[in-house]
């Protein structure tokens, strides 16, 4: 079934890559960058077909030597506790229970607009300084450039479901950090075979000046395995 899958993807023009160790080393500086000196907070939750993550576009990239799912959320969980290690114990409180719930709204109401392919929802929890780093692709840095982006992708694709499971939110005064695997159902735009996307992917939210939380950070990858 998974195997089927996947050559739906690949019959699609999907690219179904890993991603690069060069992607996964650039996200450091992005994550970790201002983030405050104190220790984190974490929740997890049940996978939920109703919140999501951002998925791979599949607008091209070259194919990369394919790494098994385990490893790779393995890889992506070190680096959540890397985070963790970064901080101290002087710094601010614990957040509330209501803080922590303020940041599954957030996110709960952000993946559900990708779900849905509800661009103007999804673009409004997106921060202004975004830095999303999908598989294959360059950067693509700034709310500008996301909006971009997001409708490129509509222009080909249509979501038709989003799977999210092994999801764990780190939660601190002022951001949170969430990782989880995905499995990514979508179909092309003027019809055609639907395709399935399976992966891996770590987000930042910040908590802005406004009192709201924003989408700021991400990197994912595929781990579907590649067409022999």
């Amino acid at each position: 079934m998974a195997g089927e899958s996947a050559d739906r993807v690949r019959d699609s023009g999907l690219p179904t890559a890993n991603a690069s160790e060069g992607d996964r080393e650039s996200v450091e500086p992005s994550v970790t960058k201002g983030l405050p000196n104190t220790r984190m907070q974490r929740t997890r939750s049940s996978p939920s077909a109703l919140r999501s993550p951002l998925m791979r576009c599949p607008l091209g990239g070259q194919a990369v030597a394919s790494r098994s799912r385990s490893q790779i959320f393995r890889l992506l969980s070190s680096a959540a506790l890397s985070l963790t290690a970064l901080v101290g114990c002087n710094g601010p409180k614990v957040p509330s229970s209501a803080t922590t719930a303020d940041v599954e709204r957030a996110t709960a109401a952000f993946h559900e607009a990708l779900r849905t392919n509800d661009a103007e929802t999804f673009l409004s929890f997106v921060a202004d300084d975004v830095v999303m780093m999908p598989p294959g692709e360059a950067p693509v840095r700034g709310k500008d450039a996301m909006r971009v982006w997001y409708a490129t992708f509509l222009s080909r694709y249509r979501t038709s479901s989003l799977t999210l499971g092994d999801r764990e939110v780190f939660v601190r005064e002022g951001f949170a950090v969430e990782i989880g695997s995905f499995e990514w159902g979508i179909i092309p735009a003027a019809g055609g075979t639907p395709g399935l996307d399976r992966g891996n992917y770590m987000q930042v939210w910040r908590q802005q000046p406004d009192g709201q939380w924003r989408f700021e950070r991400e990197i994912w990858n595929s781990s579907a395995p590649a067409v022999k």
